[in-house]
């Protein structure tokens, strides 16, 4: 490789201004890349109807290209104000679901042309520019794919995987009432993938999965790293409290990821219906769980669904929060990336936890204001009187933590050291 060629392309699938939790991480990375002098450019997809195709945001050349053509069709849909409009999101997600069953023996491959889309613009951007490091984010099996494609295509540029979740590892949908076609499918992608990339960037958390011996062929290739979300220079002066009991949520809730149910009977329980307390929620939410905030008597009482909000107001959502909340799931290579920001803040962490094994507990146990929560019907009432007393003590409090030491694995600056080693 050119000692002197400092270009980078990643792929991931969306940016900014709504990213996902993958491309927050995919940018911190970016921008520790930027200031050691490299030129990024980043491929992904328009996710938001009507974004240009061309920009230039925070020094990074992103190109986006077309959705899967359902979701372009959705994202249309839900910018007309009209009375069908529930009506066509509803016939896009049967027909999402349709075309899931037609592919249901590649999952998680739902669109070839999207992988044409993927390979054909990195392809060009790769030429033009000279780039021989490509960094396909994993979440979208297509970009990985087209990742393959083009590592065949130019043997001489560098492929790196760079996954923060674990492939065959991660939470599968139930196919034909099993999620024994899915894991078929996933373990014989991640073969593919993984024989044709360069580098593997893999979780810490992840170790004890890819420690298989089914992977031993690939540990030459497999670095460990952390989540880079920690910002160990985060700005602590800028909060303005709430005095009130304000718990807050930030990020998607689902059943299978988030689910605040465990929560909602403490809420339901005479110790806090007697208290001051809001339970606001940030983010997408699945009819679910809605249904069953709304069962409970507590919406617009106890609980607030307060919608999508951007990106860049979310940390002064946190700021005035008396107390972030993150629910675990039962996964034990699942790990929600909001712990990190939540972190970040240095305001107090409320954390659920259904399994022991729970990812996300070593990191959150080293946090010096945490309160962790097992979900254990049994320990409904001591529970809630515990919540009560770590709120009593926190309301107004101001965190002044030097999270440098604790957590400099999960800095940006730890993955951009282990990327310059592969110039």
């Amino acid at each position: 490789m050119n000692k002197d060629n400092k270009s980078v392309l990643f792929l991931t699938g969306s940016f900014y201004p709504s990213p996902s939790p993958n491309a927050i991480c995919a940018k911190r990375i970016m921008d520790g890349l930027i200031e050691k002098g490299f030129s990024v450019f980043l491929v992904t997809l328009k996710n938001i109807h009507g974004q240009k195709q061309q920009e230039v945001i925070d020094g990074i050349s992103v190109l986006r290209i077309k959705n899967y053509l359902l979701v372009q069709m959705q994202l249309f849909f839900t910018r007309k104000n009209t009375n069908k409009k529930s009506c066509f999101l509803k016939l896009t997600e049967f027909l999402l679901r349709f075309k899931g069953l037609l592919y249901i023996f590649f999952w998680p491959l739902l669109s070839p042309i999207v992988v044409w889309r993927y390979y054909k613009s990195s392809y060009d951007i790769c030429k033009k520019n000279e780039v021989k490091v490509v960094v396909g984010v994993y979440k979208s099996l297509e970009i990985l794919l087209a990742c393959c494609i083009l590592k065949k295509r130019c043997p001489e540029i560098k492929f790196f995987i760079y996954s923060l979740d674990a492939m065959s590892g991660s939470i599968l949908p139930r196919l034909l009432f099993s999620d024994k076609i899915a894991l078929y499918s996933i373990k014989r992608w991640e073969r593919i993938c993984f024989t044709k990339a360069d580098s593997i960037y893999l979780m810490e958390s992840h170790r004890s999965y890819y420690s298989q011996d089914r992977y031993s062929v690939y540990q030459k290739k497999i670095r460990y790293v952390d989540i880079p979300l920690v910002d160990v220079n985060y700005n602590n002066n800028i909060f303005v409290h709430d005095t009130s009991n304000s718990l807050v949520f930030t990020g998607s809730m689902g059943r299978a990821t988030a689910d605040p149910h465990y929560l909602i009977k403490l809420l339901r329980l005479p110790l806090l219906m007697n208290i001051p307390l809001k339970f606001n929620i940030y983010g997408n939410i699945s009819m679910e769980i809605e249904n069953d905030i709304r069962e409970s008597g507590l919406l617009n009482d106890k609980i607030f669904l307060l919608g999508n909000v951007p990106h860049s107001e979310i940390k002064d959502i946190q700021n005035n929060a008396t107390a972030l909340i993150n629910f675990g799931n039962s996964y034990s290579c699942a790990i929600p990336c909001k712990i990190f920001e939540y972190i970040s803040t240095q305001r107090p962490i409320i954390s659920f936890y259904k399994i022991d094994e729970d990812a996300g507990i070593p990191y959150l146990k080293k946090y010096p204001n945490i309160l962790l929560i097992k979900e254990d019907e049994s320990l409904l009432e001591e529970n809630a009187n515990r919540l009560k007393l770590f709120l009593e003590k926190n309301i107004g409090v101001n965190g002044a933590f030097d999270l440098g030491d604790v957590y400099y694995a999960n800095t940006p600056e730890n993955m951009v050291k282990e990327i310059l080693r592969e110039f």
